[in-house]
């Protein structure tokens, strides 16, 4: 009787290595060559989310409620905006552009400053952002109207 149960459990091991469960794994070639793409998807895939844009910034971005205004980057100025809560006016000093005023709760974004291709600042309470970019109109899609009194470009949008 020892015999029998040692013979169907030897049974068990030959079927469950015909179906692949069995104790060796045996790698083909394919499944290297898959193993090492998806290492280098993985590898660009990191790489791309944590890089920044190339490049140095020219231009000061900034949207508020119904306008989108464009200033250089080389002009040391202070420009003023009314933003939905109130006044907001951003400076730009030595190619580095931050919030110096904001009539919002809690003044987060006075707590930044920009100075690379990325950079952004968002004032949610007033509903106005600021960003840097290469080119004068900072949105492709957006089309210049005119210009302020500060020589920046104006857009009309609809926000």
């Amino acid at each position: 009787m020892p015999a029998e149960g040692g013979s169907r459990k030897n049974e068990r091991n030959d079927a469950s290595e015909e179906q692949g469960f069995g104790n060796s794994l045996k790698i083909k070639p394919a499944d290297v060559a898959i193993l090492i793409a998806m290492a280098f998807v993985s590898a660009y895939l990191v790489f791309a989310a944590f890089k920044k844009a190339d490049g140095k910034p020219e231009y000061v971005n900034i949207r508020t409620v119904g306008s989108a205004y464009v200033y250089p980057l080389s002009k040391n100025a202070q420009y003023e905006f009314e933003g939905k809560r109130g006044a907001f006016i951003v400076e730009c000093d030595n190619r580095v552009v931050r919030v110096i005023h904001a009539d919002c709760p809690e003044g987060i974004c006075m707590r930044k400053s920009l100075s690379e291709m990325g950079d952004s600042i968002v004032c949610l309470p007033n509903m106005v952002t600021v960003w840097l970019s290469h080119g004068a109109s900072g949105d492709a899609d957006s089309p210049v109207s005119g210009s302020d009194a500060n020589g920046g470009i104006v857009d009309d949008v609809a926000y």
